[in-house]
């Protein structure tokens, strides 16, 4: 685990390697510094001075730990790490993010969350919570819809917890071509996914799965980002009512 003070301590580009270093432990053993420094979308130097800064002597010092925060994980629900994240997610920073975010809604016709396997799931609760709230929104779970015949000016909102799930990001893609606006949700900010996107809000909590396609990461930051902007886009929707 690191602890809060050092990462209050990483700037920009260090936080974006330990994000996706949190996500993809197992694989991040395994792989080159460049091959890590790339798919953080930093350079090596970054990587070394990350791994400086959480403790370590050197790369291979690097790849070590990371096997050993696997091997020492384990099945039990993580109550106290859910807890953490969300409450990292009530702070200014990730207030003013929903700010954005609901300045972005309001300028579309509509928004369609976007979503399979558990994250499909909560795009329907996401669709819902939003129409509940007063902006028509949509779910689509298929990977295979048809995006070329989208009309309109939408807003996509995009829930995948890797942000590399193949299927999404050729779906988004599709979304991309069309020039609809796109807002990410997922535990890192330098997914696939999340450079396709205009808007990224990345939550910090580990993505377990225990056999390649079962996915036990926790969606609750998920729901509660959701619902963060659910309700702030209730109070704009009463507040053009009174006016």
């Amino acid at each position: 685990m690191v602890s809060k003070e050092i990462i209050n301590s990483f700037n920009e580009k260090e936080l974006q390697v330990y994000q996706y270093v949190e996500a993809n432990k197992e694989k991040a053993g395994y792989m080159r510094i460049r091959e890590l420094a790339q798919a953080c979308d930093v350079s090596t130097a970054t990587v070394l001075r990350f791994v400086k800064k959480i403790g370590l002597e050197n790369y291979n010092a690097f790849k070590y730990w990371c096997h050993q925060q696997e091997h020492t994980a384990t099945t039990m629900y993580h109550t106290k790490e859910i807890l953490e994240c969300v409450e990292k997610l009530d702070t200014p920073y990730y207030k003013e993010l929903i700010e954005e975010a609901a300045d972005i809604i309001e300028a579309s016709d509509f928004v369609i969350f976007v979503g399979i396997g558990n994250s499909g799931g909560i795009a329907h609760y996401g669709a819902r919570c939003f129409s509940n709230a007063g902006t028509y929104a949509l779910c689509q779970d298929d990977p295979f819809y048809n995006t070329k015949c989208i009309k309109g000016n939408p807003v996509i909102i995009i829930l995948s917890v890797s942000g590399e799930t193949k299927e999404m990001i050729q779906q988004v893609s599709g979304y991309h071509s069309k020039g609809c606006t796109m807002i990410t949700i997922s535990t890192t900010s330098s997914g696939t996914l999340c450079k396709l996107a205009d808007l990224t809000i990345a939550y910090h909590i580990k993505y377990r799965a225990t056999q390649p396609q079962t996915d036990f990461s926790s969606q609750i930051p998920a729901v509660y980002l959701i619902e963060m902007m659910a309700h702030e886009l209730l109070q704009r929707n009463r507040d053009t009512e009174v006016m």
